[in-house]
């Protein structure tokens, strides 16, 4: 889950694709009670903005609340902290499929 590319470690934080996917994952969790049998909830956006690192071994955690409902749309805001501070926010856009 560290920062790398090409195979190469590039710094030893958390890496953004990690980050974007553990709030996309708490954003799906807000979404799954809504479903109905045999439907799916899929990703349809991510806005997510870097505030700062999380460091190797550090507790990161993620929340997200329902900012927006409406027919087939779910809109989350969602939030990462680390060390008591906010590393990432943005939205996570989630569709019934």
């Amino acid at each position: 889950m560290q920062a790398s590319f090409g195979g190469r470690l590039v710094q030893p934080v958390l890496s953004t694709w990690a980050r974007v996917h553990h709030l996309e994952w708490v954003a799906r969790l807000l979404r799954e009670p809504a479903l109905e049998d045999g439907e799916e909830g899929v990703g349809a956006g991510v806005d997510i903005r870097h505030l700062g690192p999380a460091l190797l071994g550090a507790v990161v955690t993620v929340s997200a609340g329902v900012r927006e409902q409406r027919p087939g749309l779910l809109v989350c805001d969602v939030a990462a902290r680390s060390g008591g501070r906010n590393v990432r926010a943005g939205a996570v856009l989630l569709a019934r499929r």
